[in-house]
């Protein structure tokens, strides 16, 4: 028998019981299914047939709208003003790599396969303080190629969700990687009071006691010694900003140093605390 989870998600949504038991099971079979999750193993795992799992997507709306109102629920009743809460927002990619008739499908950058692989490509974002995680929205991503009316900028739908949640959770620090890290994503988060945590990139030249320079060059932020990091104030395209660095151990066992970008005037240690909640 599997725990009834849909009574804490749907208790104050009105639906039938047959409704109730195809979320249950929907929701356990995640829960549960160490394989890959599809009806079928979800099916093997609860212990039922397969179309009983499938009844899920028999009506997405109605499920889509609960699973949406419930999660939207929990979140509120967290106490995000109290403590450190994140909102870390990404892209990722789901590998649609055989489809044919998904129409939205298209090639995009996959850094797991280092290569362009077919698949759906959306930025979502998810409420954090590291013990808690709940998924709060996303927008997808079209390819301009081949849906120009409908493309955006993956910056541009970060911004769309940073503008949805800034209000609701003003509290909380967005941290995001170093693709969306831009001029125009610092000056948004400067004129709308946005804090945030970022991922730099190396590359990127900097302006700091009043010298500009590669990040990675520059004797403003380099670590030498036996420092492991550094926090300075400058500026990034005109920006006024904060850089932190870090000496880091990669898989391979070679040492980087690895750069992020805050309007938080903190410390390097406080800096990638929040930015290991991405």
């Amino acid at each position: 028998m599997f725990l009834q989870f849909s009574t804490v998600f749907v208790k104050k949504s009105k639906i039938d019981k047959k409704s109730n038991f195809v979320l249950s099971l929907y929701l356990n079979g995640l829960l549960f299914c160490l394989k890959r999750k599809n009806c079928s193993t979800i099916a093997e795992k609860m212990g039922v047939n397969h179309d009983s799992v499938y009844a899920f997507y028999r009506d997405p709306c109605l499920y889509k709208s609960i699973l949406k109102d419930s999660l939207d629920g929990i979140a509120d009743s967290l106490p995000t003003d109290k403590g450190k809460w994140y909102i870390a927002i990404d892209e990722v990619l789901i590998e649609k790599e055989f489809s044919e008739n998904i129409e939205s499908a298209s090639f995009n950058w996959s850094g797991i396969r280092k290569g362009p692989v077919k698949g759906l490509s959306v930025v979502a974002a998810v409420l954090t303080n590291g013990k808690v995680t709940i998924p709060l929205g996303f927008r997808q991503w079209f390819s301009k190629k081949r849906f120009p009316d409908k493309h955006k900028t993956r910056i541009e739908l970060a911004i769309e969700l940073m503008i949805e949640f800034k209000d609701r959770f003003p509290d909380a620090t967005f941290v995001l990687d170093g693709a969306f890290t831009s001029k125009m994503m610092l000056s948004f988060c400067g004129s709308n009071k946005i804090r945030y945590c970022m991922r730099f990139h190396a590359n990127r030249r900097v302006i700091i006691n009043g010298y500009e320079e590669q990040i990675r060059y520059h004797n403003g932020i380099k670590i030498s010694g036996k420092r492991k990091q550094r926090f300075t104030i400058g500026y990034y395209k005109g920006v006024m900003v904060f850089f932190a660095a870090r000496r880091c151990m990669c898989k391979n066992g070679k040492e980087k140093t690895v750069y992020l970008v805050t309007n938080e005037g903190v410390s390097a240690n406080e800096a990638f605390r929040a930015y290991k909640h991405r």
